[in-house]
């Protein structure tokens, strides 16, 4: 017997994950027999183009839908495997396909169930995973505006067969499920067949086992939460940052799992063990140092004893380029700027070095080296921030000040209202 669909509330509309193998033809056809009226069904079909049998599958699940009248959607991904194994590169390929097209109110539904569990499990005990790894799959997750499910997770394998089976069901084999030179294969074909040999609820014992990571994870979360309100999280201008005092009050264990905690928030995976080695060096640098630490997307910086966490992009030096603009612009790294009380032509320019500026209500200029530093700005946006000239006068830098005599160097009376913001979106952490 299969497990009743309990779809995820507010799902308005359910969608399954239709590969054409067993799992998800079992789940897509248990689905047409579970979903309420009032959930919208369908499916999704992501053709990675690795197999010359790929079109064939294709053209499979396009007749299984048919025949259910469920609505299809067909993907074509390119698969990158630059710096990672095939099977990687196949589920990064798969899973941003999946996150761009979820919607609010959309829940994916895929296949996976208790003996892929196991595998997932046991795969990441052989990479030496702590206790969130060992958790394995959740069955619910968020994923783009959307959220993935795995109905199935606590269904073995045997019982997806046997309905399969009573439903005269037909489904595709993917010639790639046998290779053994893939560790997942390498485990389900070559492993667990000598485990259960001798164990035979050792898949069961196996998924049960993540279970209880997954409640200790629960709560070594809890326990991070309230440390994490005790070190002075604050949203910046790009990323958030941390009180490094605070921070070092606490045990390296408990800073550990604060920072685990701090990038699950942001969404990020957290830094392996040897990375945090990494950190504990950048965290016990001198106070006066900005030692930077790039992992993945992310990456970790410090001043004035604050600890960052930023996208990497903004810690990398770029070649920005200088630009007109009218009101409003978006800059080459993502930042928006806009100018209020002015309509006409402006031009963006980056520090080359020397420059000095004269912000209003100050005596005189100064290097803008020094005011900078004044203005506790960032060093990783000291040479982003954009400076606005109006016919090849300076106006303002950034949204830090706007330059003495700004209203009248562009052309406007003594006193006009001007304004300048500089940002960067949301999703820049």
């Amino acid at each position: 017997m299969l497990p009743p669909l309990n779809i995820p509330a507010n799902c308005k509309r359910l969608i399954v994950g239709l590969s054409g193998g067993v799992d998800s033809v079992v789940l897509l056809h248990w689905a047409k027999q579970q979903c309420p009226n009032f959930v919208t069904l369908s499916a999704i079909h992501i053709n990675h183009q690795l197999s010359p049998n790929a079109g064939q599958w294709q053209q499979q699940v396009e007749g299984l839908c048919a025949s259910l009248n469920i609505p299809l959607n067909t993907v074509n991904v390119a698969v990158n495997i630059a710096g990672q194994g095939l099977e990687q590169a196949a589920r990064q390929a798969r899973y941003q396909a999946f996150e761009q097209l979820l919607q609010a109110g959309d829940v994916l539904a895929v296949g996976h169930h208790q003996n892929d569990q196991a595998e997932t499990l046991l795969l990441r005990l052989m990479r030496g995973a702590g206790v969130q790894g060992l958790a394995a799959m959740p069955v619910e997750r968020p994923l783009g505006q959307g959220r993935l499910w795995r109905p199935l997770l606590q269904c073995p394998k045997t019982s997806i067969l046997n309905y399969a089976k009573q439903q005269a069901l037909q489904w595709v084999e993917d010639e790639s499920n046998a290779d053994t030179r893939f560790s997942r294969n390498f485990v389900r074909h070559q492993i667990f067949p000598v485990i259960t040999q001798h164990w035979p609820n050792a898949v069961e014992q196996i998924t049960v086992a993540a279970e209880h990571a997954r409640e200790a994870q629960h709560l070594l979360d809890e326990y991070a939460a309230l440390d994490f309100a005790s070190v002075g999280f604050r949203q910046e201008r790009c990323g958030s940052s941390i009180d490094i005092s605070a921070l070092r009050v606490l045990s390296w264990s408990r800073q550990k799992q604060l920072v685990r905690f701090w990038l699950k928030q942001e969404g990020e995976l957290a830094p392996q063990s040897g990375h945090f080695e990494e950190l504990q060096k950048l965290l016990q640098a001198q106070a006066d140092a900005q030692p930077a630490l790039l992992l993945g997307s992310y990456g970790f910086s410090r001043f004035k004893q604050r600890l960052y966490l930023l996208p990497v992009s903004i810690l990398q030096s770029v070649a920005a380029q200088a630009v007109s603009f009218k009101e409003h612009c978006v800059l080459s790294d993502g930042s928006e700027l806009r100018v209020a009380g002015f309509t006409g032509e402006l031009q963006v320019r980056y520090r080359q070095g020397g420059e000095r500026a004269h912000p209003a209500g100050r005596a005189h200029s100064q290097a803008l080296k020094k005011l900078l530093q004044e203005y506790r700005l960032e060093p990783w946006l000291r040479h982003r921030i954009p400076l606005i000239y109006c016919n090849n006068s300076l106006i303002a830098v950034g949204d830090l000040w706007l330059q003495c005599n700004a209203a009248s160097l562009c052309g406007l009376p003594e006193g006009a209202p001007l304004s300048v913001t500089w940002h960067f979106p949301q999703g820049a952490f």
